[in-house]
Formats: C-alpha cells, sequence, structure tokens
C-alpha cells in the first residue's frame, strides 16, 4: 500500500502548492495506518483493532503496538 501514491501524483501534489503531502519523509505530515495483514486482499482487516499496529495522524503517532 505504501505505493499508493506514484511519483506523478507526487508531482502533481508539489506543483499544487502541497509539498509536504504524499511522502514519507522526515520533515513531512503523514497520515499512515499499518495492520498486520494485507487489506487489499481483505478491507475487513482495518476494522480489527488487534490487527492496527500504528496509527499516525499528521505525523504524530496516535497508536503503536510496533
Amino acid at each position: 500500500m505504501l505505493n499508493s501514491f506514484t511519483p506523478n501524483h507526487i508531482t502533481k501534489l508539489e506543483m499544487s502548492g502541497l509539498p509536504d503531502i504524499g511522502q514519507i519523509a522526515e520533515g513531512k505530515f503523514a497520515d499512515l495506518v499499518i495492520v498486520d495483514g494485507d487489506p487489499i486482499k481483505d478491507i475487513s482487516i482495518i476494522t480489527e483493532a488487534a490487527k492496527i499496529n500504528l496509527v499516525m495522524k499528521g505525523g504524530v503517532v496516535a497508536k503503536s503496538t510496533l
């Protein structure tokens, strides 16, 4: 899922005045959910609290079991 944003999407975000969005890097804002499993194969995995390993909103970790 980390490949949800392609380089073309990132370039468009940067060109639209949003240079801190769409990348995972120091100094950038990030909204991430890391789960134990493959949500592409089974989206219901994101509804199981025990399977959610990390939640990050705006670059701040809200939950982590890592």
